[in-house]
């Protein structure tokens, strides 16, 4: 067995979703969020665990991703291993050489049901056009999330749906909707010329693998605007900061432009974090804003600090913040009372629920 394939079977074995590999040939699992050092394994050759990742690509590509190397230092591409996962391997330098880090995609995903995605989230994603968001730092099962909501798609809706991600990570077969996959570099030069030609690609659905930039927010919501349903990802906390970094990243002269499509188009932000169960294991908490008249026009006045009172009080809507998740989750005894406290952005209401709900005392 090639020495990459014995440490991805073994990551595997331990249920582990990441790799890391350093340049002193020290390896390390992700497990439960949580680093754990290999001790009886240990890569002999950083070159020839690049050679095994270059030996999944044509010849053309491999050309190319070396040049990346040698040029900005770093290559991020996706392949399909030879055992259950899919991987997603970024390559990179650093003082101690040859670096890796590895993300275990399953190939076998969960439900929409398993990962427990607000049945108000799958609803808002049940319409013809507009801009729905999950968002969540790195490594909080964004990807994971959105594969599960295109599968619930793919299993009731007859749409096509177009993807343009970096790297490719969940590959997805045609069922009742039709998927066409383009990666950035290998399929087209890269997000700005993917997205000119989406509106040409008679998509139902474009999934944009991360709003980076002005230029790719723009995009996604001109996208939304001449009638597609348009799917991406933020690196954010919550649901308002989400708002806020597209409002910050627009330049100044666009700004009111901007905020009046966004809040016309926007039809759902779902905003998740993974903790650790008593258990076991990880669990998904989430926040969910669904835009009202009201959020809509708190978006278009920039009066970003009260939404998250209409969050509080959405709940018929399906709408939660995420201080009610954690308190439902410490509820049913599924975390922790500190890992609840650890994982909020606003203690105070956290505690208040726990009081008021009996839970402290």
């Amino acid at each position: 067995m090639k020495e990459l394939d014995s440490i991805i079977y073994r990551a595997e074995t331990l249920g582990a979703t990441d790799i890391l590999i350093s340049g002193d040939g020290q390896i390390h699992f992700r497990i439960d969020r949580d680093i754990v050092p290999v001790t009886d394994m240990v890569v002999t050759s950083q070159q020839g665990i690049l050679e095994e990742i270059f030996s999944n690509f044509p010849k053309g590509t491999v050309e190319r991703y070396r040049q990346d190397l040698a040029d900005v230092n770093d290559v991020d591409c996706g392949f399909n291993s030879n055992f259950t996962s899919r991987v997603r391997a970024n390559i990179y330098t650093t003082v101690k050489g040859l670096e890796f880090a590895i993300r275990l995609i399953p190939k076998n995903r969960l439900t929409a049901e398993q990962i427990g995605i607000p049945t108000a989230a799958l609803d808002a994603v049940n319409v013809q056009s507009g801009l729905f968001l999950t968002t969540g730092i790195s490594g909080s099962g964004k990807t994971t999330t959105i594969a599960a909501i295109l599968d619930t798609i793919n299993n009731t809706k007859n749409k096509h749906i177009l993807t343009i991600e970096d790297p490719i990570e969940y590959v997805f077969e045609n069922r009742n909707c039709v998927f066409s996959q383009r990666e950035i570099l290998t399929h087209s030069s890269g997000y700005d010329r993917a997205l000119r030609s989406a509106v040409r690609e008679n998509a139902d659905i474009i999934l944009i693998g991360e709003m980076r930039d002005f230029s790719t927010v723009k995009a996604a919501i001109e996208l939304a605007e001449t009638g597609h349903l348009v799917i991406s990802t933020l690196h954010t906390r919550n649901t308002i900061s989400s708002i806020d970094r597209i409002l910050s990243i627009t330049s100044s002269a666009e700004a009111t432009n901007i905020r009046a499509m966004l809040s016309t188009q926007l039809v759902g932000i779902l905003s998740q974090s993974l903790l650790p169960l008593k258990a076991g294991g990880l669990i998904a908490s989430f926040e969910f804003l669904k835009p009202t008249d009201a959020i809509r026009n708190l978006i278009r006045e920039e009066r970003l600090t009260h939404i998250y009172n209409e969050l509080q009080t959405g709940g018929k809507l399906g709408m939660c913040t995420m201080e009610q998740y954690l308190y439902w989750l410490v509820e049913r005894d599924l975390i922790s009372m500190e890992t609840a406290m650890t994982n909020t952005s606003k203690p105070n209401v956290l505690e208040a629920l726990l009081k008021n709900g009996g839970l402290i005392r």
